[in-house]
């Protein structure tokens, strides 16, 4: 059985951490962008707060789909790894 190399299992593990912690950076910063758009719409349409509620919903919804991509590629490479350990396994 191969021995998996120390230093590239700390690297995926900082790897996988910092994609995880980069989930909520991406929520904020989808809500503000959202939210600045729509405080421009209606300064520039003065169209009283429905372009700022319209921006905090379009924030939101760029967040949950952002964040279910984030999701859905760490689940997929997740699933690689298991089966690149478990291949190894097998081959022994």
């Amino acid at each position: 059985m191969k021995q998996e190399n120390p230093i590239e299992k700390k690297a995926r593990s900082f790897y996988r951490m910092a994609r995880y912690s980069s989930i909520g950076l991406e929520l904020g910063v989808s809500v503000v962008i959202g939210l600045l758009i729509g405080w421009w719409i209606d300064i520039k349409f003065d169209c009283g707060p429905w372009g700022l509620l319209g921006g905090l919903g379009v924030g939101f919804a760029a967040a949950i789909r952002s964040i279910a991509r984030t999701l859905n590629e760490l689940a997929e490479e997740e699933a690689a790894e298991e089966a690149r350990k478990n291949d190894g396994r097998s081959e022994s």
